[in-house]
């Protein structure tokens, strides 16, 4: 093979080609491919480059060996990582066709990721806050550690765990979340502690915030959180020209960070409920249709509008519902996680649209995301089909546990919707809301 061919594909792998060894083998042995990065996580060499650019590690050097005819090459591929503030090397290997084998070679030490840097991460500058701990930005490949933090404050407030690396994903890939600029992790002996971020909401004017600390952690570490979520929110009102802004942000009942929450001035405005459902277990069956009622895909441009025209007119009694025009709906469905317009749903009665279903297939779980029924239209059990409809659908795509966030207090009696299609309440977290003024 070529190496101005192998330099070609190791820049287009995202290494530079200073960093690289290449070396012709004579002859290759088994290849295993390894699949490409999962939606919404970082390829395993971009997070290799971005541990290097935060200090955590000093660079990685790779060893590239190439075998085969050129028309169907095989490589195989050993970074090895230095850790900072350390001697000893973390090495790993991969083999495979195309960017496969840097691919393996790159997970394999990115699988190391809590024991890579993070008792070294003072060498390299990162800072200490007066409580212990060392502060930085959250990344993508926090996400078990950030999962075991939140199951650990479940296991404390409610006796079991319900987080999920789907839950942590969806905070981290949130559009318009900076994960530089606008979230932190506290971390001592190794472990994360404490975690924070704030992003746009999806209504106008909104922020919305997430909080996480520790059952370990002393109180202070929730007045620091929050102390950093407040000038978050301050410096991105003052920054959209607005004098005031709402943030909220979600925590169980009873909440550990309820006193300190208390303290800053937040309050709670509203209570949630979590409804799952396992697919694969006996549910409801489908029932016949009425006469004159269909349930189709919103298969082209006209349908979503049409569905998107019903989902405002359901929701508008709604008191968290803000109006946004189609163009502003659709670009921020397309930012979700598991965003699939074949999983949206319109009921017709006499060819009337009168009741719609968005739902998500994310990595580990389908996902309801929005469910109305125009208020002539209800009582008819149309809510109950689409779910139903779209429970079939996420079975035949591999998923068995399918879930929605629902107000509790919703005067439709949407918990009850969601329970008569088989759903049952997992869990609850209250809405609490702080308003940000810039004088």
């Amino acid at each position: 093979m070529q190496t101005f061919t192998l330099k070609t594909w190791l820049k287009e792998a995202g290494i530079q080609i200073g960093q690289a060894s290449i070396v012709h083998a004579a002859a290759s042995t088994s290849i295993t491919d390894t699949p490409t990065a999962a939606p919404g996580e970082h390829h395993p060499v971009s997070v290799l480059n971005e541990w290097t650019q935060q200090g955590r590690i000093d660079g990685v050097d790779w060893q590239v060996e190439a075998s085969g005819p050129s028309h169907a090459p095989a490589f195989t591929a050993t970074a090895t990582a230095h850790p900072a503030g350390t001697e000893r090397p973390v090495s790993a290997q991969g083999s495979g066709a195309s960017k496969a084998a840097v691919r393996a070679a790159a997970a394999g030490i990115a699988g190391t990721r809590r024991g890579l840097g993070r008792k070294n991460v003072a060498a390299r500058g990162l800072p200490w806050d007066s409580l212990g701990m060392q502060i930085r930005a959250a990344m993508m490949n926090d996400l078990t550690a950030l999962m075991e933090l939140f199951q650990a404050i479940e296991l404390a407030e409610i006796g079991r765990a319900g987080t999920t690396e789907a839950d942590i994903r969806q905070i981290l890939i949130t559009p318009g979340l900076d994960l530089e600029r606008r979230s932190c992790v506290y971390e001592k002996d190794d472990d994360i502690v404490g975690f924070a971020a704030l992003h746009p909401a999806p209504h106008a004017d909104r922020l919305r915030a997430h909080l996480g600390v520790s059952p370990v952690a002393s109180g202070s570490l929730a007045d620091a959180l929050l102390r950093q979520i407040e000038e978050w929110a301050h410096k991105q009102t003052a920054a959209a020209g607005r004098e005031r802004e709402s943030v909220t942000l979600f925590q169980m009942p009873q909440a550990l960070a309820t006193p300190a929450l208390h303290d800053h001035g937040w309050r709670v405005v509203r209570r949630y409920s979590r409804l799952t459902i396992d697919v694969n277990g006996e549910r409801p069956s489908l029932p016949r249709l009425p006469a004159g009622t269909e349930i189709r895909i919103a298969a082209c441009d006209d349908d979503r509008r049409r569905l998107h025209a019903v989902l405002e007119k359901a929701l508008s009694g709604h008191w968290n519902h803000h109006r946004r025009p189609f163009e502003e709906f659709w670009a921020d469905q397309q930012q979700r996680d598991g965003h699939d317009p074949s999983l949206w749903w319109i009921a017709e009665v006499e060819e009337t649209p009168a009741a719609v279903l968005i739902a998500r297939s994310q990595p580990d779980r389908g996902w309801i995301a929005w469910l109305g029924t125009e208020q002539r239209y209800r009582g008819r059990g149309l809510a109950r089909c689409l779910l139903l409809t779209a429970f079939a659908e996420l079975k035949a795509r591999g998923h068995h546990m399918v879930g929605v966030d629902v107000d509790s207090a919703n005067d439709t009696n949407a918990t009850g919707v969601y329970e008569a299609a088989g759903m049952r309440v997992l869990g609850q977290a209250d809405q609490w809301q702080r308003d940000i003024t810039i004088s």
